[in-house]
């Protein structure tokens, strides 16, 4: 299978536009896919992929420990052009998600879109219009009513669904300080 560049860069040569948009930069901290970052975007079968980095030792905390998570970069699947980068933070709270068939954890996202794109909804097979700047995700467990758990006696509280909400800027970084965490590395 022959790999190519992306024709954008998009790790740390791009730093100062994060610091200048506001989005966490990424530094020798971060690991993608196990490795350092600093190589580009590969395109595979003329298809570009996504990317997640994390910290390298995001993985020495617990789990119920609140912390940046990790950072997500959407890519135009044919071009390799960033659609959208955002950073996670999570608060440490997990439930058992009924349709993902694992955890379900408590997150909140700082989402800047670099320009206006359109997402597919497969759901109401709609072509929804997503604009330029910044969005801010809150995702978190809620309780399926009705259904009652087959798990151990100390993990009989249900089953969970993921929730999400679209929030501002004020009630974001109102959340991320209740969980005592810095949005910014820099």
């Amino acid at each position: 299978m022959k790999e190519e560049k992306s024709p954008y860069p998009y790790l740390m040569e791009v730093n100062p536009l994060r610091q200048e948009i506001g989005l966490r930069v990424i530094d020798s901290t971060f690991i993608y896919y196990g490795y350092n970052s600093k190589s580009t975007f590969i395109k595979r079968k003329k298809i570009y992929g996504n990317f997640y980095v994390g910290l390298k030792n995001e993985y020495r905390k617990t789990k119920k420990e609140p912390s940046f998570f990790e950072k997500y970069i959407k890519l135009d699947k044919n071009t390799g052009k960033p659609q959208y980068e955002e950073d996670r933070y999570k608060n440490g709270s997990y439930k058992y998600g009924f349709n993902e068939g694992g955890d379900i954890l408590e997150s909140l996202s700082f989402r800047y879109v670099f320009e206006d794109y359109k997402y597919y909804d497969f759901e109401t097979k709609d072509s929804i219009p997503i604009s330029k700047g910044w969005k801010y995700i809150y995702e978190y467990p809620i309780v399926i009513k009705g259904m009652t758990s087959n798990r151990p006696e100390k993990d009989k509280n249900g089953y969970w669904e993921r929730k999400t909400e679209q929030l501002s800027k004020k009630q974001a970084d109102s959340i991320l300080k209740s969980w005592n965490l810095k949005r910014l590395n820099y």
